[in-house]
């Protein structure tokens, strides 16, 4: 079966819908990532303060058949804070994965840090909570997987699901930057590769790229996998090489791909059906990350800014069997 054509569902959260903002969730609601435990729905995101700073928070929902709820208006968090001076993850932390490895959560983020060389580093890190989903605490003040000899300027954006027996990491990888003859800003150019963990904390980096660059692309990013009868299912970012905070045909959108294995992929077509124009998310849509419920699979992501306009649903035109 191929889930590739969806139907948007329009806004379900933004940052005007809290009850205060305060100084740490000032804008934005980045990369939204689903959970549902013990009977409580969550959606977990990353927002900016007004230096540009992000940090990871979540709300409390209900998922309906064609929208989501908000229980009590309220932003929980910073549940993972930004670290200190010298380490990988001082500028700011971005979530990326929550995966459920026995009774531990394990939480992959991004963290992030300015560079003078370049606009920033990032790497990929960890954070584990032991007691239910309160109490995350950061593996390491270091990085688990940052730029090393395969992954040449930085790492970014994790999706890890245990496929046979083995953890997959589905993580972003930058092997260069370029510099827009327009207006010599500098852009990352980067796609999705995968390593391997036999316990979801130390990872071989096998150098294995899994969805490459077309020609018009200038990056591929955050991944979200299920697995459906023993066969992957991925949805990820792309988005063109130049322009694309300003050009829609440049913006993030979103494609797909399956597998039998973990390792090879095979991209396929991928629609994403307008129930409305101009609700925030006509120009991009970014961040994607698919969960089911029920018999359905839904798709939570951001619409235009990268996350500035609030978090938007999608739902699969085919039911699960």
């Amino acid at each position: 079966m191929i889930y590739n054509h969806w139907q948007r569902l329009g806004r379900v959260f933004s940052l005007d819908e809290c009850i205060q903002k305060d100084k740490f969730h000032y804008s934005h609601t980045q990369c939204p990532f689903y959970l549902n435990e013990d009977n409580e729905e969550r959606i977990y995101f990353s927002s900016r303060d007004k230096d540009n700073i992000s940090r990871i928070f979540y709300i409390k929902i209900i998922a309906h058949d064609q929208s989501i709820n908000l229980i009590d208006k309220k932003i929980h968090g910073p549940i993972i804070n930004k670290g200190e001076f010298t380490e990988f993850d001082s500028d700011g932390v971005m979530i990326s994965w929550i995966l459920k490895n026995d009774n531990d959560y394990m939480l992959y983020y991004v963290g992030w840090k300015i560079t003078q060389k370049f606009p920033y580093q990032n790497s990929i890190g960890l954070s584990i909570s032991k007691n239910g989903l309160n109490n995350f605490k950061k593996f390491s003040n270091k990085p688990i997987i940052s730029k090393n000899k395969h992954d040449k300027f930085f790492t970014g954006t994790s999706c890890v699901i245990k496929f046979k027996n083995i953890f997959f990491n589905y993580y972003m990888s930058c092997n260069n930057w370029v510099t827009n003859p327009e207006n010599s800003r500098k852009e990352p150019i980067y796609f999705l590769k995968v390593a391997t963990s036999k316990n979801g904390i130390n990872w071989d980096v096998i150098n294995k790229v899994v969805i490459p660059l077309k020609k018009d692309w200038g990056g591929v990013s955050k991944a979200s996998v299920i697995n459906i009868q023993d066969k992957l299912h991925m949805w990820f970012s792309y988005r063109g090489k130049f322009d694309y905070r300003s050009d829609k045909k440049q913006s993030y959108k979103i494609g797909y791909a399956t597998s039998i294995n973990g390792y090879d992929w095979d991209i396929k077509d991928f629609k994403l059906h307008s129930h409305e124009d101009n609700n925030g998310d006509d120009f991009m849509q970014a961040y994607p990350h698919v969960f089911k419920k029920g018999n359905k699979l839904f798709m939570l992501y951001n619409g235009n800014e990268f996350g500035k306009t609030g978090v938007y649903l999608a739902k699969s035109d085919i039911e699960l069997s």
